[in-house]
């Protein structure tokens, strides 16, 4: 009877093992690699992207087909919600371009904002469209919706990294600091130790991810590790002692990233933290030989855990939908 006993518990363990070591391989999943014919900017969660044909026009991508937008003027289709709605930045000839807001119809509505010159950065399921406009020494953050706009900032420097479907968004002071506003309302992103986080993405549960570089007066290297703030903390991600950055998050909580092994070294992994998984290295789990651009790499997940990078497949650079698929 004890030697069943044993033999039942070193069962367990060499499962247990084995789990760990698929998990660590890939969870269990693999990437097959997409060609996209467009430069992407995102992706919603119905697997569209937007972007720009290699032409020079706002386009969406799905399924392997292009939509151009119903109109002629180049620019790109820098944002796109889940009804399919679309910001364009149309170029019109001059340095300050013309944003437009494109219904799923392809009803067109100027975004227009007072100032010197405005950059439109996303936009949410509720039709919220988040940006910045400079108006002498000053940088104002604007919510635009229904044609309406609201100024965030009367003074300062204020700059909007992102926005999720419950009207929260991530701004930064321009000073190295960073809030969250929700309807007037101001929630301060506290750092340990004079640390800088930079914040890069926010999920409809108030999640933001980002990269923290701890503060040394004697150390300028720019260190920054990947990490995540909720209800007033900061969480370091495990990078297996690499630097990087968290750079997406999906409502199921994944967080895409990269890892490196130093400052401006390149990037070293693609990567994917999962609650209570081990790390898993995406770059490594393609199905196909795919080599990433490790100096400008562009990376972008929604929450079917589709991801949108670039890099080379069998040595061709492109752009590419990575699908991902049980083994």
């Amino acid at each position: 009877m004890r030697k069943v006993i044993i033999g039942l518990f070193l069962c367990v363990v060499l499962l247990v093992s084995l789990a760990s070591v698929d998990a660590s391989a890939g969870g269990g999943m693999t990437y097959h690699p997409i060609p996209l014919s467009i430069w992407p900017c995102t992706i919603n969660n119905q697997g569209q992207i937007a972007g720009a044909t290699f032409d020079g026009y706002p386009a969406i991508w799905h399924n392997g087909q292009i939509v151009r937008m119903p109109f002629g003027t180049k620019g790109t289709a820098g944002a796109i919600n889940d009804a399919g709605n679309v910001i364009v930045a149309a170029d019109n000839g001059s340095p300050k371009p013309e944003y437009l807001f494109v219904d799923k119809r392809g009803w067109v509505s100027v975004i227009n904002v007072p100032g010197d010159y405005d950059v439109v950065i996303t936009i949410n399921n509720r039709n919220q469209v988040i940006g910045a406009t400079y108006a002498g020494t000053t940088r104002k953050c604007f919510l635009w919706q229904h044609g309406r706009v609201n100024f965030l900032n009367d003074s300062g420097y204020w700059w909007p990294y992102c926005i999720n479907n419950r009207g929260q968004i991530v701004v930064g002071d321009g000073s190295g600091g960073n809030f969250v506003w929700q309807n007037g309302r101001i929630n301060v992103i506290e750092t340990p130790d004079n640390g800088v986080f930079t914040p890069r993405a926010i999920n409809d549960a108030g999640k933001i991810v980002g990269s923290f570089a701890p503060y040394d007066e004697n150390d300028w290297t720019c260190e920054h590790y990947p990490a995540y703030w909720y209800k007033g903390e900061l969480t370091m991600l495990d990078a297996l002692g690499q630097q990087g950055v968290a750079v997406a998050i999906n409502n199921r909580g994944d967080i895409l990233g990269y890892t490196e092994e130093a400052a401006n070294a390149g990037f070293e992994h693609l990567v994917l933290w999962r609650e209570g998984r081990p790390l898993i290295y995406i770059d490594e789990n393609i199905s196909q030989p795919f080599e990433l651009d490790r100096h400008h790499l562009i990376s972008i997940m929604n929450n079917r855990g589709q991801i949108v990078c670039n890099g080379f497949l069998d040595g061709q650079f492109g752009f590419y939908l990575l699908q991902p698929r049980r083994r």
